[in-house]
């Protein structure tokens, strides 16, 4: 009788287990939106955007701190992903203008959350619509 109910037990883990399709950040697939699609950074394309970045101009100065964060999920039953996520400061002529770099180190604050979030790498050839260039377009003629 006890193994039959190990058997059991057994049998119904395996038929619970889900595996996740893994789409590749850089890729043109279709986007799914359910937790069985984890969108990957497979070739560690963020991991070149990682670190700090400074920008110095006499008493000027901005700073970017930027981290990929691995399987973030939205909300239950939405797709995983990773992300590029990211805080700054500015300071202006000396002064302290804008500051947000603690909330990297904030266990609190992920995805989203964050000041600079994002998660798609556009390819260099691609080109976004934009309705309101034909309407420019027009209008200056």
């Amino acid at each position: 009788m006890k193994q039959i109910i190990i058997t059991l037990i057994i049998f119904l883990t395996v038929l619970s287990c889900k595996a996740q399709t893994i789409i590749p950040i850089y890729s043109n697939q279709e986007r799914v939106r359910d937790a069985n699609h984890y969108l990957k950074d497979v070739d560690n394309d963020f991991n070149k955007f990682i670190g700090v970045w400074k920008y110095t101009n006499g008493n000027t100065s901005f700073t970017l701190v930027l981290d990929k964060e691995i399987k973030y999920q939205l909300r239950p039953n939405s797709m995983y992903k990773d992300m590029l996520v990211g805080e700054y400061q500015y300071i202006e002529n000396g002064v302290e203008k804008a500051n947000t770099l603690l909330d990297m180190t904030n266990p609190n604050i992920k995805g989203y959350l964050h000041k600079i979030a994002g998660y798609l790498i556009v390819d260099k050839n691609f080109n976004p619509d934009c309705n309101d260039c034909i309407l420019m377009k027009e209008e200056s003629n």
